[in-house]
């Protein structure tokens, strides 16, 4: 009898998820992005891509892997040993859980005659981007939607909900013919929507899964630990010294309340639900927020919100702007100066992404408050991050909140442990993690993964394949 295969190619150590489950010549890769790695990022901002080598070179850097069957061969090479996508026998199909650019910055690397799937959200949001000079290349996605199952080749795939703060952020019930896989995708139960996340959760723990593959993001020992003599308990609590979105957004609301400084803060305008949350916490602090024009594009169409817009310097809005710039110039109801926000710093909550930071040496004239959301710089201690710190020191701007010091976008450990055990799958696999190790849970058996090696279920069981 046929059975089915799981291949982890990258993020069961670390980030950057790319695996595969097969059945027969059935094939679904889930996510599709290259591992974190910051401090090694060669592509610095003055290093640039070989547009003919993209795919090689990406490979070379580690940036992906090698996968047979996915890439062109004019992009391989003809000594490439990668098998090409039209010399292999699968039926391959992507499946994309969001868009942060760890699970999909390599899709533009597929080739275009495999589909890739996405919520039709995050495909809004990846047509936003592509407008603003975000894109990771050119090519046709397939949108979908929560619990309604589509097919590549024999095995069935539906999305269910995920928390994560990027538009359309979901999870995968992937079934081929033999048995039950549930790719979590990242999750979080500290946002706005813990109701739907454990209404899922539900949903999922009745259709008996097999192999429950769950990101394990805040057992990292660079992100929260807890002590070793710390029972760590299952439950829907967040953990002493953390904190959840809604109380994020709190902290900076009372921050600001009867501050007479500039608020400042540093998105990631992928994220939707973050935004949102800031648009609620402007209003209640009776202060006008202000984008920049790239999040203005992108909130004007997935939000359906025309904001006040702030022009940094190093845009030029003479002659034949780029078409998303036009957009903002005539649909924004109206554009702020530097000057207007000096004039009255208290009266405004205003974007400032890490590009435009110089634009501090003027917003910070009367004093200003910098509320570090999510944005880039992403690691302390990088290059960028030590820049940002000297230009705050240089314009004075005083760092009031560095999000990811006590509110992640991940569950904490004792959350993932409550979703592992109501999910109870046979089989484990603790994914995006650099200690995966470390997330055990009673109702199911622990796997983890040699990168590369092929595991097959036989009966239920998750096991290596024995080669002879």
């Amino acid at each position: 009898m046929m059975k089915s295969e799981i291949q982890f190619f990258e993020g069961v150590m670390g980030s950057g998820i790319v695996a595969s489950i097969t059945y027969g010549n059935s094939r679904v890769i889930f996510d599709f992005g290259a591992p974190f790695n910051p401090m090694t990022q060669p592509y610095d901002g003055q290093v640039e891509k070989r547009e003919k080598a993209w795919v090689k070179n990406a490979i070379r850097l580690g940036q992906i892997p090698a996968v047979d069957g996915v890439f062109a061969e004019k992009d391989l090479g003809l000594e490439s040993e990668i098998q090409p996508y039209k010399k292999s026998y699968f039926t391959t199909g992507v499946i994309i859980s969001h868009l942060h650019l760890d699970h999909m910055s390599g899709i533009g690397m597929v080739h275009p005659d495999i589909p890739v799937y996405l919520h039709r959200d995050a495909h809004k949001l990846q047509t936003m981007l592509d407008a603003v000079g975000e894109s990771v290349g050119e090519r046709a996605f397939s949108p979908i939607d929560l619990y309604e199952p589509f097919y590549i080749g024999e095995i069935k795939i539906t999305a269910y909900y995920s928390d994560h703060p990027c538009a359309g952020a979901v999870g995968y019930l992937i079934e081929p013919p033999d048995g039950k896989y549930y790719y979590s995708g990242d999750v979080r139960m500290h946002g706005g929507h813990l109701d739907k996340v454990v209404a899922d959760i539900n949903k999922i723990a009745k259709e008996e899964v097999d192999v429950l593959i769950l990101e394990a993001t805040t057992f990292s020992p660079s992100m929260y630990e807890r002590a070793d003599n710390e029972p760590l308990v299952a439950s829907l609590n967040i953990p002493e010294g953390m904190t959840s979105e809604r109380e994020l957004l709190e902290r900076v609301y009372q921050d600001l309340l009867g501050s007479a400084d500039l608020g400042i803060f540093n998105i990631y305008h992928r994220d939707m639900e973050l935004i949102k949350g800031l648009f609620a916490l402007a209003a209640d602090a009776n202060r006008e927020i202000v984008f920049e024009p790239k999040t203005a594009y992108i909130v004007m169409h997935m939000l359906d919100l025309f904001p006040t817009v702030f022009i940094p310097d190093n845009k030029d809005c003479t002659g034949d702007p780029a078409p998303y710039l036009r957009f903002v110039l005539e649909n924004t109801p109206r554009i702020v100066t530097s000057d207007e926000l000096m004039a009255a710093p208290e009266k405004y909550f205003v974007q400032n992404s890490y590009e435009n930071i110089l634009e501090l040496f003027d917003l910070a004239e009367q004093g200003a408050r910098y509320y570090h959301l999510y944005g880039e710089p992403l690691v302390e201690g990088s290059r960028a991050y030590k820049n940002m710190q000297r230009v705050l020191q240089l314009t004075g701007v005083q760092y009031a909140a560095f999000a990811n010091l006590y509110c992640y976008n991940h569950a904490y450990p004792n959350n993932l442990l409550y979703m592992a055990n109501e999910i109870a799958a046979r089989n484990l696999i603790a994914v995006h993690s650099s200690s995966p190790e470390k997330l055990i849970c009673e109702h199911s058996r622990k796997v983890i993964p040699e990168k590369g090696e092929i595991y097959q279920l036989v009966d239920g069981i998750l096991q290596p394949i024995q080669l002879y």
